[in-house]
């Protein structure tokens, strides 16, 4: 739970570097706002799934580094990573979502969802927990990220539809998870090896569908030199 707190600020760290610019725009213009919250979007569902892969795929290795030679006491923590590594898709899209409540001042609606989570995440935990210990908890919490996501969307389409999330990329981003997924469940490698292999099959399909939005894909370096020539 620990590693999964850490890693979990990391989608707010990212999207708060916009936080200026969503504020900007939801004041003098929502159509900018959209379209910013729609490649935030777009990028918070494609980095969620690549660290939810990366999370899963080397999470023995995560807990190896931790608990050095003491590894056998915890190889159970392991699985619960690995279930508390999915969760982490869940909060890269709370942030977008999330930012852009503040940003209108919808403060009732993201206490209310928060709230709702909060409920879950607790109902389940102690129901869970009683029965499936660590493994239930960590599901728990898996289902209470799900629900923060899924609530702040629904809030922020509800009382203003024009910032509805776009799904037309989705399905490509999910294509593009499936080798990957399918490489984290069948091979029987290192853990850092595996995750090696399950991120770099992802990134390939990332590259190949062209699911990437196009501003973040004209900062690749190579690419920009070629365009530049």
């Amino acid at each position: 739970f620990r590693i999964f707190m850490v890693a979990a600020t990391v989608p707010g760290l990212l999207v708060n570097a916009a936080l200026p610019l969503l504020a900007r725009a939801g004041r003098d213009d929502h159509s900018r706002l959209a379209y910013g919250l729609q490649r935030i979007f777009e990028v918070s569902l494609i980095l969620g799934v690549g660290t939810a892969l990366g999370v899963f795929a080397g999470a023995r290795f995560v807990v190896e580094l931790i608990t050095g030679p003491q590894f056998s006491e915890y190889a159970g923590a392991v699985t619960v990573l690995q279930v508390q590594g999915i969760a982490l898709a869940a909060s890269f899209m709370v942030a977008g979502s999330g930012y852009a409540l503040l940003t209108l001042s919808r403060y009732r609606g993201l206490l209310a969802v928060n709230a709702m989570a909060l409920a879950v995440s607790c109902a389940l935990t102690l129901l869970l927990a009683q029965s499936n210990g660590a493994e239930g908890a960590a599901i728990a919490t898996l289902c209470g990220e799900t629900t923060l996501a899924v609530g702040c969307v629904l809030v922020l389409s509800i009382g203003n539809p024009d910032l509805r999330p776009r799904l037309a990329r989705v399905p490509r981003i999910a294509i593009s998870a499936v080798p990957a997924i399918l490489l984290a469940l069948t091979l029987d490698l290192p853990s850092i090896a595996l995750t090696a292999v399950v991120l770099g099959s992802y990134a390939l399909a990332i590259v190949l569908t062209r699911v990437m939005p196009a501003e973040i894909a004209e900062l690749i370096p190579g690419r920009a030199s070629r365009k530049a020539r």
